[in-house]
């Protein structure tokens, strides 16, 4: 596809009410296109070269502008029963099932609202307990969790400067002053004592 190509598609779908019929690779073609009068300005620099460039995706816009209208009135006049085909290529097929479905969906509501066999949803009352009881239960998690890492800690004595680092749990330790006590996880506390960097202490012993 060319400019004039793309030009000559633009006009057909201005001038009826109804989609035009196009290539099934026309978004690909298009796509190459624009790339390709890309390539040719970025190694000219031309002032024609841009103009052109800009008006293509000008061009590009309206047509799709003007096949995205037409396809969301037909859905509006089907439903996702027929197997229409109005001159549409893959990717616009999918669109307008998806609009269809929903057109479809807030059709049923309406029918059954007013034949009042419409199901309500949970109140807004509800909903808001329900994630009430969801953040509680996320909360006492959190409380579980940081009690059980908190009993896996012992106190050390810091024998050497030590610089901050992360632990095996992932939390941010340090950095510490030599003669300070600190309670850190265990497994961290050996590792330290291994390098003479501290060493473990009993909860009332004296700095």
């Amino acid at each position: 596809m060319d400019y004039e190509q793309l030009r000559k598609h633009q006009r057909r779908e201005k001038n009826t009410a109804k989609l035009t019929e196009i290539p099934e690779n026309f978004y690909e073609e298009l796509e190459s296109l624009i790339k390709q009068k890309e390539q040719e300005y970025r190694e000219s620099m031309d002032y024609e070269a841009k103009n052109q460039l800009d008006n293509i995706r000008k061009i590009a816009k309206d047509l799709h502008k003007r096949r995205e209208r037409k396809i969301i009135t037909r859905a509006l006049k089907e439903t996702q029963q027929t197997n229409p085909k109005y001159h549409l290529v893959d990717r616009e097929k999918k669109i307008f099932q998806e609009i269809s479905e929903l057109i479809e969906k807030e059709r049923n509501f309406l029918k059954n609202m007013l034949m009042g066999t419409h199901t309500k949803p949970e109140t807004k009352e509800k909903e808001e307990t329900k994630e009430k009881q969801q953040t509680e239960e996320e909360k006492t998690e959190e409380q579980t969790k940081s009690s059980s890492q908190e009993l896996n800690k012992v106190m050390v004595k810091i024998l050497k400067e030590v610089p901050s680092f992360v632990s095996h749990n992932l939390e941010k330790l340090g950095p510490y002053q030599p003669n300070t006590k600190v309670r850190i996880p265990e497994k961290q506390a050996k590792i330290l004592s291994e390098k003479g960097l501290a060493e473990k202490v009993k909860e009332d012993e004296d700095t």
